[in-house]
């Protein structure tokens, strides 16, 4: 879905894999099972992009849209 390029990145705060398709699902949760570091590591990066792009930090981006 067009917006969720800006927002999941593979190895970066997120294990991607194509649309129905359950094995690459299957092989990122795995991934995820056996690589505690690697499950650490996106969570927490994954929380940041969240507070990045939380409803109230794109409240005031729009304020300050507006108000210009």
């Amino acid at each position: 879905a067009g917006g969720n390029v800006d927002i999941a990145k593979d190895g970066d705060n997120a294990l991607l894999y194509r649309a129905r398709d359950a094995a690459g699902l299957a092989r990122a949760v795995v991934r995820l099972a056996r690589d505690n570091a690697l499950a650490a590591r996106l969570a927490l990066a994954a929380r940041r992009t969240s507070e990045e792009f939380s409803f109230g930090r794109m409240l005031d981006h729009l304020e300050v849209y507006l108000t210009r």
